[in-house]
């Protein structure tokens, strides 16, 4: 299969892309090239913008991914822009996020703490 991961050279993103190429998947990964990426030399790299993702839509096109795999969706913003870019090009996509895990550490953290049960 033949999948695109926007980000890709974080902690998480290496570890997903090492696991999509040791299952047999192509991958391309898109980031903005500020890292080196220790990951498996057949994964193919772009270098770009993460917020201007509709510059790039040709290149994502030519590349025709079946799942793009999103790592650095933080933003409204950017999560309606990654649907609006993949809508006509891929089958499937998969966004990645903490940010309520971590916005709801706290509540629940504290939640056991005090013996009550964790919000629902």
């Amino acid at each position: 299969m033949r999948v695109l991961v926007l980000g890709g050279t974080g902690f998480i993103g290496q570890q997903v892309v090492r696991r999509l190429v040791e299952c047999g998947n192509e991958i391309t990964i898109f980031h903005r090239g500020n890292d080196v990426p220790d990951l498996p030399a057949d994964v193919r790299v772009v270098h770009g913008d993460r917020n201007q993702l509709d510059q790039y839509a040709d290149d994502f096109r030519r590349l025709r991914p079946e799942v793009v795999v999103d790592c650095i969706a933080f933003t409204q913003q950017q999560a309606a822009s990654l649907v609006d870019v993949f809508r006509s090009i891929a089958k499937r996509l998969v966004v990645l996020s903490s940010g309520d895990v971590y916005r709801a550490n706290d509540l629940l953290f504290a939640g056991s703490l005090e013996g009550s049960s964790p919000p629902r």
